[in-house]
């Protein structure tokens, strides 16, 4: 069997298990931010290897809770199509973007729009970087779903037959190398990195005229969220000045929604909520994880400080200078991957 055929199996099948956590109530929200659920790095038709309509993909949008997707077909240009449509549809924001794939180095995630005091430029792919080549990125995808499924396909694949309600544990990892990555350009660049997931769905596997990996399926597997001003509407603009200013977390949705249920921030020298991405001299870290039978693991400079079980509210006083972040796991498998603070 061929690698390709391979992958359509492993790529998340609607005809195999799925499972939602319970719809998410209204909770506390990050300094009265709001906490929206999105996708990045999806493809239609109008690339040359997907067929899905914009349609399709909104339904699915709307069928996982996501408010916002980035198209990221490959193009040199954008297409003649009406700015409405690629806004708005059935309730949810899309934004037109690129995928260029770059030689040694993974791909660009490409958005430019006139509102934008300048383009938007992210790192696709980049367990493919092999080095050299130190550009500036706005936000990286810390993992990418189909890259995932092609890393071991043979296990994955015997798990698919064996055990087909558990292959999503295999395919839901973020590579250690991306890890690294991300640490590499945040200390270069002397700033946090901005972060995303993506399924990088293409809906372009069908047998019997099955779609095995449907935007649906997908969706339902991995999220980028974002932290919107309370009085911002849900724009272009405004979503992607929200991953720009490091205001985002992965969730791993398949173990549960975690929309409004996970909050990581710096609490200044007054004690109140700070969104910044840098501090300076905070009072302290606040993380607040209302996530069931989960584990919450605190990292600086990448490395493993404390772990905590089952509980809602932490608060790190006097963090010394460096990146932070926080992970939650639940069963010993990632749920939660934060931004990271640098504090000063």
């Amino acid at each position: 069997m061929s690698q390709k055929w391979i992958l359509a199996f492993l790529i998340l099948c609607p005809s195999l298990t799925f499972s939602f956590g319970p719809k998410t109530m209204p909770e506390e929200q990050l300094c009265g931010f709001r906490d929206l659920k999105g996708q990045i790095h999806v493809h239609s038709y109008l690339s040359h290897d997907s067929r899905g309509s914009l349609k399709e993909i909104a339904a699915a949008a709307n069928a996982t809770g996501a408010k916002w997707v980035i198209l990221t077909d490959h193009l040199s240009a954008r297409p003649n199509l009406s700015p409405k449509l690629l806004t708005i549809i059935d309730g949810v924001t899309l934004i037109y973007g690129q995928e260029i794939i770059l030689k040694d180095q993974g791909s660009e995630l490409k958005i430019i729009l006139p509102k934008l005091s300048r383009q938007f430029r992210a790192h696709g792919h980049i367990e493919k970087y092999k080095g050299g080549d130190n550009q500036k990125w706005d936000a990286i995808e810390l993992v990418n779903f189909h890259a995932n499924a092609v890393a071991n396909p043979i296990k994955l694949l015997i798990k698919l037959i064996l055990r087909p309600h558990k292959y999503k544990q295999l395919l839901s990892f973020v590579p250690e190398k991306n890890l690294e990555y991300w640490g590499l350009i945040s200390r270069r660049q002397n700033k946090p990195i901005p972060i995303f997931a993506a399924t990088d769905a293409h809906a372009n596997l069908k047998i019997l005229g099955i779609t095995l990996n449907s935007y649906e399926s997908l969706f339902q597997q991995v999220s980028t969220h974002i932290w919107l001003p309370p009085n911002q509407p849900l724009t272009e603009k405004n979503i992607l000045e929200s991953i720009k200013a490091g205001r985002t977390y992965i969730a791993f949705d398949y173990l549960g929604d975690s929309t409004n249920k996970f909050q990581f921030f710096a609490q200044n020298k007054e004690g109140q909520c700070s969104t910044e991405a840098i501090v300076d001299k905070p009072k302290g870290l606040a993380i607040t994880n209302k996530l069931k039978n989960s584990k919450t693991a605190v990292f600086w400079n990448n490395i493993l400080v404390n772990q905590y079980e089952n509980l809602p509210r932490i608060e790190i006083k006097n963090p010394k200078p460096g990146f932070w972040r926080v992970a939650i796991y639940k069963d010993g498998l990632p749920w939660i991957i934060s931004r990271q603070i640098l504090i000063k």
